[in-house]
């Protein structure tokens, strides 16, 4: 899998741009606040999974304009795909593959992958519970395609179960609907739960790998997946889980009632990260978080190949920036196998392949050559 060509119209700071890649490494080259984030975050796009900046989409829009159009040549599956965007300011997106209109998120997900690796994703073990959530909801939205629409019912269903809880005193004919709401987002949440305890499951021995190799076996990584608390085990069969999600759900109605908003679910699940059996958040070294997360993002991406056969695109948005050399030179030996998609502000000290293809954007255009 990798990403022949992106086309961009109106898309943050690119008024219209075009840019070339090769199935290697590609080096986005560039002063800060020129863009380079920017490429990266429209080929993510390309997945149908959203940005990974957690961005609306009129903030991807450019200022002014109607619309936005990103375009993307793509070869997966050893088959050559045209892939279209079109993010109308008012209106909802679609998207095109092969010129055959089709939903943004089933789309663009069965064609191109994508793992991303941000400065930000160096806080994965120390941030809180929402990053590491955001972990697994991106992993799995394209690991497994149909992941994302049950996020999105149940999103839509808690959005309906808070409004009724903050609003049932001035209407409260809408009390008597409440239990409807939880019995659905218990079976979504059954479901959910086991698509992000299979992923804990698979993501772990391939993240302690890595972990070992970095750290010479002096490390070794666990992952715990936590979730509503009267889950006895997440790798139960789905009416257990069920049964488990309404008892908790009951034991904190009158709770949620006085409070008028929803007090537990999935929303609030995490990943317990261990390091030589110790919770890592708080007592991880700052080189011992880094491992950690680099170890999962290169695991994840590794996942991909092995549920797949192909490598997703890989993207390093200034990563290299925040690791030391060790670091660094780890990444570029265990990614020769796909494409990767690097933005860095300095040449000097960057160990890039000699054959590296090299982009240059700037606001009229880019420079785009093979070294």
């Amino acid at each position: 899998m990798y990403l022949k060509s992106l086309q961009l119209e109106n898309f943050r700071n690119y008024a219209y741009n075009k840019f070339d890649f090769i199935p290697g490494v590609n080096i986005i080259l560039g002063e800060n606040a020129i863009g380079k984030t920017n490429i990266l975050e429209a080929v993510h796009m390309m997945t149908g999974t959203g940005s990974f900046r957690s961005a609306k989409k009129a903030d991807m829009i450019m200022w002014k304009e109607p619309y936005s159009i990103l375009k993307a040549s793509v070869v997966s599956r050893e088959r050559d795909f045209e892939l279209e965007l079109n993010m109308p300011l008012k209106g909802t997106p679609y998207s095109k593959v092969n010129g055959v209109k089709k939903p943004v998120t089933k789309g663009l997900s069965d064609v191109l992958a994508c793992t991303v690796f941000a400065p930000d994703d160096l806080f994965i073990v120390s941030a809180g519970p929402s990053m590491r959530r955001d972990f697994m909801d991106r992993a799995l939205k394209q690991l497994r395609p149909n992941y994302a629409s049950l996020l999105l019912k149940y999103q839509k269903l808690m959005d309906g179960k808070n409004k009724i809880l903050k609003n049932w005193e001035t209407a409260p004919q809408f009390r008597d609907i409440l239990p409807d709401y939880t019995e659905k987002m218990a079976m979504l949440s059954a479901q959910i739960i086991a698509y992000r305890h299979n992923f804990i499951q698979a993501i772990e021995p391939i993240a302690q790998t890595v972990q070992s190799e970095i750290s010479s076996g002096r490390e070794l990584l666990c992952l715990k997946y936590k979730t509503i608390s009267t889950v006895t085990d997440t790798g139960a069969d789905f009416e257990t889980i069920f049964n488990e999600i309404m008892l908790h759900a009951r034991k904190h109605e009158l709770a949620e009632i006085a409070s008028g908003v929803c007090l537990t679910g999935i929303h609030k699940d995490d990943i317990e990260i261990e390091l030589g059996g110790r919770s890592a958040k708080g007592s991880a070294s700052q080189g011992q978080t880094r491992t950690a997360a680099l170890s999962l993002k290169l695991a994840e991406h590794s996942l991909f190949y092995k549920v797949n056969g192909e490598y997703p695109v890989l993207l390093l948005d200034d990563v290299f920036s925040e690791l030391d050399e060790k670091r660094r030179d780890y990444i570029m030996s265990k990614t020769q196998a796909g494409q990767v998609i690097i933005t860095s502000c300095y040449e000097e000290g960057d160990r890039f392949p000699d054959s590296a293809n090299i982009i240059r954007p700037f606001a009229g255009g880019y420079h785009n050559h093979i070294q």
